[in-house]
């Protein structure tokens, strides 16, 4: 079982005010360069950030990368940490 959690995603704004409520994607792939291609026809699930499972699920023995996407029109830039956690 493989879990990921994005405890953390703040956009600073321009004027350096913060916005803790950034909602971003999430999305389990494979590497292919230096991108990340999701599975036909998938898309990242939406989430903010919380204590609990974001994603979770068995993956076969492989190479996965996390894809994080921009949701919300994000005017700054977003600093944000996603948990991966596989026995």
């Amino acid at each position: 079982m493989v879990t990921l959690t994005l405890t953390s995603a703040v956009e600073t704004f321009p004027d350096g005010t913060l916005n803790p409520a950034v909602v971003v994607g999430l999305a389990v792939g494979t590497p292919a360069g230096t991108t990340c291609t999701l599975p036909g026809g998938s898309t990242p699930a939406l989430f903010q950030a919380g204590a609990t499972a974001s994603l979770s699920g068995a993956l076969n023995a492989g190479t996965y990368c996390v894809q994080v996407t921009d949701q919300t029109v994000q005017q700054g830039p977003a600093a944000y940490t996603v948990v991966v956690v596989s026995p």
